[in-house]
């Protein structure tokens, strides 16, 4: 359950229970996990683990991302949409019936789908509605508890998805007759062979957030409308898509002058994050530079302000959360797609942009396959910064082995010829710092005898003067 939902899960078990009670085998157990261990979006399995669970239902929205090891079944719910007036603003923006648009919308309001695309699919012929595609099974199921009612809004018919019939992440994104597969939803162009995705308009269905965010960054050579039916308000996105890019762009110069990287592992149950971590890990090595790797749950600067010595964080999660603004944080935080602009040498950014960070494997559309031939002959040139104008220097592969492998704790080095000593990055690091924390200083400090503090409060202390 989502924070908002929490004070409907007691209602929920137990309208699940007396449902199950009626079966053959009743002795089902049910527990409520409440605090995610990451984003709401995702499906918390390392939560269900440890409670032995055997599926999954997930209330409320969904980022869609795939699981890896428990089946699921969606509960997105019916969040109240006038599709009505929702039509009407909808011809208000697109006045021409010939208009290229696209429709996609929230989760929680895929239930208007339907409805929507009635009732303008006549009217407008190149109307193309983009439908849930839900991870591994695309197979929709009916609920029994579709009587049973919410604060505020209603159960809507659940999905499944099991992971022992995992799909590849190769066929996450994938273009056939003009079908296109991203990001949980799947959608048919009306007319492929005339014109192309970038010439659509999207018309999207939902509050501004996350979700939005990643789409219109995903989605940036594409003009955005929105409609909110909490608000009932719609409106032409204004905002500017080339602003944050250009933003992310920055980032990216940041982590190519970055020295010691920190990986955020920021899921525990999404599809193929063990493969894109240990490939990060590679991209890393070849560009010569140090990483470190963090599991710490939901962040905050305050964590991440722990660990001065990483120059720059890069954030392994679904679509949804690895669009973390970092302004209060004191490093950068990046996305894995971000990284490999900065590493992979001869990497050209085309204006694609991509959060899904298995785009990026073996079999995605963004692959690049890493090359180890210039870095171990040595033969490196040197990049121009963007940030402090100057030329930025590379290691070698040679260089990179020479400083010490990270993955361990620390290296043995030889002090002396007869004296081993350990050394690691971190350690060097604390070194060069001034303030160190509290330390004992045992033997260096002459002990003292206790004297008399003070007493009283902040506000006036028993020995000073009463001034008021």
């Amino acid at each position: 359950f989502p924070d908002s939902l929490l004070c409907d899960a007691g209602g929920v078990m137990d309208a699940l229970q007396r449902s199950c009670a009626t079966c053959a085998d009743s002795r089902k157990d049910f527990y409520i996990l409440g605090d995610t261990s990451y984003g709401s979006c995702c499906v918390d399995e390392v939560a269900a683990e440890h409670v032995g669970a055997d599926c999954i239902i997930h209330f409320g929205p969904s980022c869609l991302t795939q699981t890896s090891r428990l089946p699921v079944l969606y509960v997105f719910g019916r969040e109240p949409v006038d599709t009505g007036h929702c039509a009407s603003c909808f011809r208000q923006l697109f006045p021409s019936p010939k208009a290229h648009v696209l429709v996609m919308y929230d989760t929680v309001y895929s239930h208007c789908a339907d409805g929507l695309s009635e009732e303008l699919s006549k009217e407008y012929k190149n109307l193309v509605v983009s439908s849930l595609m839900l991870p591994q099974v695309l197979q929709k199921k009916q609920t029994t508890l579709e009587d049973v009612h919410l604060t505020g809004m209603g159960l809507h018919g659940g999905y499944s998805t099991d992971a022992s019939e995992a799909s590849t992440h190769s066929e996450e994104l994938k273009r056939k007759d003009g079908e296109f597969h991203r990001f949980g939803r799947y959608f048919r162009l009306s007319s492929p062979a005339d014109v192309g995705l970038g010439e659509y308009q999207i018309f999207y269905i939902g509050s501004e957030g996350l979700a939005l965010s990643s789409l219109m960054l995903s989605y940036n050579r594409n003009q955005f409308y929105s409609y909110n039916p909490e608000t009932k308000s719609s409106r032409k996105e204004m905002t500017s898509i080339n602003k944050a890019l250009g933003r992310r762009y920055f980032l990216v110069q940041k982590a190519k002058e970055a020295r010691t990287v920190g990986i955020l592992v920021g899921t525990l149950g999404a599809a193929n994050f063990m493969e894109v971590i240990k490939r990060l890990k590679e991209v890393i090595k070849l560009a010569g530079k140090r990483y470190y790797t963090f599991a710490m749950g939901k962040l905050n600067p305050a964590k991440l302000a722990n660990f001065m010595e990483i120059d720059v964080f890069v954030l392994v999660a679904c679509p949804q959360n690895s669009l973390l603004d970092s302004k209060e944080f004191h490093k950068p935080v990046i996305t894995p797609f971000e990284l490999e602009m900065a590493c992979i040498r001869g990497l050209v950014w085309k204006g694609n942009y991509v959060t899904d960070y298995r785009e990026l494997l073996p079999g995605g559309p963004y692959h690049h396959p890493l090359e180890r031939e210039a870095s171990e002959c040595g033969e490196i040139e040197p990049e121009f910064s963007f940030i402090n104008g100057g030329l930025i220097h590379f290691a070698t592969s040679d260089e990179t082995k020479s400083s010490g492998n990270t993955e361990r704790q620390g290296a043995v080095v030889r002090k002396t010829n007869t004296e081993l000593t350990s050394w690691s990055p971190a350690g060097s690091y604390m070194q060069s710092r001034s303030w160190k924390g509290l330390e004992q200083r045992l033997g260096e400090c002459e002990p003292q005898k206790a004297v008399q503090g003070r007493s009283g409060i902040a506000a006036g202390y028993s020995h000073e003067q009463n001034h008021y």
